[in-house]
């Protein structure tokens, strides 16, 4: 306001001189000076126009969040008053924390990420949207709400689900929940948000998310979920939905060179902010030498070049000569060569650098949420979705041969052995397993993975068997862990 007084001020006297003052050198340098101070508010008042733009952009987003709180928590949630100061820049996630923050008195964070959780869920319930789920895996993860035990966080997750979606009553921070209450609460958390949640010990001790997700494909694909309104059409539509994120990115590629060092630091700095793979570099085999800054990012959500690069220009002062080309990747159409073909690596280097790669694969962790999200919203039940997975999930560093091997056995596999659900297999004999398998035949190995995995010889069959072998002791063993996340105890 004070620069917009100051304009029209200017102006005014500036056109008062035109009119009044003596022509003469010191009418000249006075329309000199009031047109610079003229221009230098004229780009003022472009500055604060744009920031006027952004806080009612924001203002706007701190009301939708906040109605979204009252709407689904109605009864539990006082009435939430959008604060004076906000940040301009702030996620959905950074809104939800400040309401809470400045509208509940004396509420920690961890019971600010719990309120935040359940939006995500009431969120999800409404659109089915796998970013949504997205935000609902890594919430849960992040607060280490898993089947393996039931700790204080556990505890303080289960009373506020039950308070706001469960039972919707006020919120009560120290309200007491017997052991009971919270696995009640968890199965309802599973069954109506979160399925997979029964999978994470897997996935994230074993590392088989990957085999968890392609064994789901294969299976979805065979029709073995389609009493559950699971078919192939929901990969087409999974498929649909890559495509249609693929045209944006998570992942992209900034060549940087800027002439100012201040300018270079604090690009530097802006973008340090992302997940990154940084170097700098120069041109070969070229007939024009050029040496570059090049950084590899992750950003937080699916944007366009063309997006990113007006983020970074409305946070970055770039006052000098320099280029920034921004290049989005397209890592799901990657191919990847390793040695050994399954991945296990000896060398610790080489597993977290594969890691790296696989972490940063563009679509990747978005279609597993788009696949579980449809999973979740189906109506099978975590039961009969145990029932229906076959134990393969449990083996690491599984070839995808032996992978098909198991899943077009499975169901033979499990009418021998009369087995329900994947935790069965722990009370199994690992030998009586190879037995089966080894009678069933054998995988359809490749001339390169019997050379390389095999170690191709003279007694190939033996070899094989060993194989079988080690695959039937990881289910056993795999089954047993899992075994454990279905039935927490107190610790």
């Amino acid at each position: 306001m004070i620069v917009l007084i100051s304009f029209i001020i200017l102006v005014i006297v500036e056109v008062l001189v035109i009119l009044l003052a003596p022509a003469g050198i010191y009418k000249e340098i006075s329309l000199t000076i009031f047109g610079i101070l003229i221009g230098a508010t004229g780009l003022s008042m472009k500055d604060i126009i744009s920031d006027i733009k952004l806080r009612k952009k924001t203002k706007n987003d701190y009301k939708t969040v906040a109605k979204n709180l009252q709407d689904f928590f109605a009864k539990s949630l006082p009435e939430l008053e959008i604060p004076r100061k906000f940040d301009e820049s702030a996620t959905e996630k950074e809104i939800v924390d400040s309401l809470l923050k400045s509208n509940i008195q004396g509420i920690t964070s961890d019971f600010v990420h719990i309120i935040t959780l359940c939006y995500y869920c009431k969120k999800w319930e409404l659109d089915k949207s796998p970013i949504n789920y997205e935000s609902i895996k890594q919430i849960s993860e992040s607060l280490g709400i898993k089947y393996s035990h039931v700790n204080k966080d556990i505890k303080n997750f289960a009373k506020i689900y039950n308070q706001l979606i469960i039972k919707k009553v006020s919120i009560d921070l120290s309200e007491n929940i017997t052991e009971k209450e919270v696995k009640e609460v968890i199965i309802n958390f599973i069954t109506n948000y979160y399925k997979d949640l029964q999978f994470f010990e897997i996935k994230d001790k074993f590392h088989q998310n990957k085999n968890l997700h392609e064994t789901l494909i294969k299976i979805i694909k065979e029709g073995k979920l389609s009493t559950y309104g699971i078919t192939e059409e929901t990969i087409k539509k999974l498929n649909q939905e890559i495509t249609k994120k693929a045209k944006s990115s998570n992942t992209f590629v900034l060549f940087t060179n800027n002439t100012n060092p201040t300018d270079r630091n604090n690009l530097k700095e802006y973008l340090h902010k992302f997940s990154r793979l940084g170097m700098s570099g120069g041109t070969t085999q070229m007939p024009i030498y050029a040496r570059f800054g090049v950084y590899i990012i992750k950003t937080e959500t699916f944007q366009t070049a063309k997006s990113l690069l007006k983020d970074i220009k409305n946070s970055v002062e770039i006052s000098s000569e320099a280029i920034i080309r921004i290049v989005p990747l397209d890592l799901l159409n990657s191919e990847t060569y390793t040695l050994p073909f399954n991945q296990s690596f000896s060398n610790e280097n080489l597993k977290k650098c594969y890691n790296a790669l696989e972490w940063f694969k563009l679509g990747y962790d978005y279609s597993d949420s788009v696949l579980w999200s449809e999973i979740t919203k189906s109506s099978i039940t975590p039961h009969e979705l145990l029932s229906v997975i076959p134990f393969n999930i449990f083996c690491e560093g599984i070839l995808p041969c032996e992978r098909e091997f198991i899943i077009s056995n499975y169901q033979q596999i499990k009418t021998h052995f009369e087995v329900e659900t994947l935790s069965d297999w722990a009370s199994k004999d690992a030998d009586l397993l190879t037995a089966k398998l080894i009678e069933l035949g054998k995988p359809s190995y490749s001339p390169d993975q019997i050379k390389i995995t095999l170690k191709s010889g003279t007694n190939l069959d033996e070899k094989i068997s060993k194989r079988l072998k080690k695959i039937s002791n990881q289910i056993i063993t795999g089954a047993k862990e899992f075994n454990k996340t279905l039935n927490p105890t107190e610790s």
